[in-house]
């Protein structure tokens, strides 16, 4: 998805104007270059920027790719590509877990919104319900 473009119309101003949001890359290389620009995007474009992080691929910049491509020709993960051994075509192993504690990172941000905002925490709907 071109997202640089998206993130520069109009329509995602009238998404983000406003609103708080998180943001995510999935990279080989660079990722920081990435993450500055979309964050510098969406805040152009009214958004409040909470959070971010990246994904990685596993083994670096060019063995991961030499993984992808070989993944690509032979439709199935190999040991190695072109006499070289290469790591599975996969983010890194621990990246579920890095998702996971992002999530709660998030959604711990949210109670703290809520609460500054007069609002019920959701801890507090958790307790109330109980």
């Amino acid at each position: 998805m071109p997202l640089r473009s998206y993130l520069k119309s109009a329509e995602a101003g009238k998404v983000l104007a406003g609103k708080r949001f998180a943001a995510y890359v999935v990279c080989r290389r660079y990722w920081s270059i990435n993450l500055k620009e979309v964050r510098k995007l969406a805040t152009a474009q009214g958004g409040v920027y909470t959070d971010s992080t990246r994904f990685q691929f596993a083994g670096g910049q060019i063995r991961s790719l030499l993984s992808l491509l070989s993944y690509f020709g032979k439709g199935e993960m190999r040991k190695r590509s072109l006499g070289v051994k290469i790591p599975p075509t996969n983010l890194k192993p621990d990246f579920a877990g890095q998702a996971e504690a992002f999530a709660h990172k998030l959604a711990d941000s949210l109670d703290g919104a809520l609460a500054a905002a007069g609002g019920m925490s959701m801890s507090d709907q958790t307790t109330e319900l109980g």
